[in-house]
C-alpha cells in the first residue's frame, strides 16, 4: 500500500492505455472477419471480445477466451459454424506471430542482460535459442503430417493469401495492441519508480504471452504471469518489483474481464428468453 500511495497519473495513464489496447484487439478481430468474407460492425465486434475476456479470466485453463468467442460468433454467422471457427483460429494465429515477432525484436538488446543474468556466454544462448526454434520447427511439421492436416492448413493458408490486405491489417493492429499493452505496464513501472526500460518490458511481455499456448490457469493466473515474474527478474527488476509490475498487467486484464462480465450479464438480463444476442443465433442453430 506504500508503494500504492506514491503512483501518480502515470498509473491512471496506463489504465487508459490498457484499455485502449483491448479496443485494438476488437479492431483485429473484426479484420479477420473481414478476410473470411463476413461483415460485422465493430460495436458488436468489439462486445464479443470484451465479454469473451471475462471467460478467458474466470474460466479455467485459458480455453474461455476462444469458446465464448466461437459460440458468440457462430450465433451471428448462422449456419457458418465452420467459418466461426477459422475466424477464432485465424485471430489467435495472427496474435501469436506479433508475440512471436516482438519477443526476438526486444531479444535482440535485452540478450545482453540476460546472459550476464543467467552468466552465461552470450554466444552460447544464440546457439540454444536457435536449437530450440529449430527442434519446434522439426516437430511442428512431421506432426501436422502424421494428424492428416495438410490439405486443411494449406486451404487455411491459400484463404489468408486472398485476403493479405486485411491480414497484414490485423497483424499490424495486433502489433500495436500488444506495444500498448506493454507501455501500460511501463507505465506502472515508472510510476512505482521501478528502474526497467521500455525495451526489456516489451520483451518480458510478449515473450510471456507466448506461455498462453499452456492451458494451465486459474481465474486468470497460470503460466504467462509465472513466466513474466521470471523474466523480469532475468532483466534486473527485484523480485517484488517484478511481482507487482506482474500484479499491475494481472489488475489491467481483471479490469477488462469484469467490463465484460457486466456487459453479459447486462444482456442476458434484457434479453427476452434469457441469452445474449450473439447467444441467439446459435441456441436457433440446435
Amino acid at each position: 500500500m506504500a508503494r500504492l500511495r506514491e503512483s501518480d497519473w502515470l498509473l491512471l495513464l496506463g489504465v487508459l492505455v490498457s484499455q485502449f489496447s483491448v479496443f485494438l484487439c476488437a479492431l483485429r478481430l473484426n479484420c479477420m472477419i473481414a478476410a473470411w468474407g463476413r461483415t460485422m460492425p465493430l460495436l458488436p465486434v468489439y462486445r464479443i471480445h470484451l465479454k469473451s475476456l471475462f471467460y478467458f479470466v474466470f474460466v479455467p485453463f485459458s480455453i474461455g477466451a476462444d469458446v465464448a468467442k466461437l459460440a458468440m460468433l457462430t450465433g451471428v454467422l448462422e449456419r457458418k459454424k465452420m467459418q466461426a471457427a477459422w475466424i477464432v483460429v485465424s485471430d489467435r494465429l495472427v496474435g501469436f506471430i506479433s508475440f512471436l515477432s516482438l519477443s526476438f525484436l526486444g531479444f535482440i538488446p535485452t540478450s545482453k542482460v540476460l546472459v550476464r543474468s543467467a552468466g552465461i556466454e552470450r554466444g552460447y544462448l544464440l546457439v540454444v535459442v536457435g536449437i530450440i526454434l529449430f527442434a519446434v520447427l522439426l516437430f511442428l511439421v512431421p506432426g501436422r503430417r502424421r494428424l492428416g492436416l495438410d490439405s486443411k492448413v494449406k486451404a487455411f493458408q491459400e484463404t489468408l493469401h486472398r485476403s493479405l490486405p486485411w491480414t497484414l491489417k490485423a497483424l499490424a493492429l495486433s502489433i500495436l495492441m500488444q506495444l500498448g499493452m506493454c507501455t501500460a505496464v511501463y507505465c506502472a513501472a515508472l510510476s512505482f519508480s521501478i528502474q526497467i526500460s521500455w525495451v526489456h518490458t516489451v520483451f518480458v511481455i510478449s515473450s510471456s504471452m507466448l506461455f498462453q499456448l499452456i492451458p494451465v490457469s486459474v481465474v486468470g493466473l497460470g503460466a504467462t504471469e509465472l513466466a513474466a515474474v521470471g523474466l523480469f527478474m532475468a532483466v534486473g527488476a527485484g523480485r517484488m518489483d517484478a511481482v507487482l509490475l506482474v500484479s499491475t498487467a494481472y489488475s489491467y486484464k481483471l479490469l477488462s474481464a469484469l467490463l465484460g462480465g457486466l456487459l453479459e450479464y447486462w444482456e442476458i438480463w434484457r434479453g427476452k428468453n434469457g441469452l445474449s444476442p450473439e447467444l441467439k443465433g446459435k441456441a436457433a442453430n440446435f
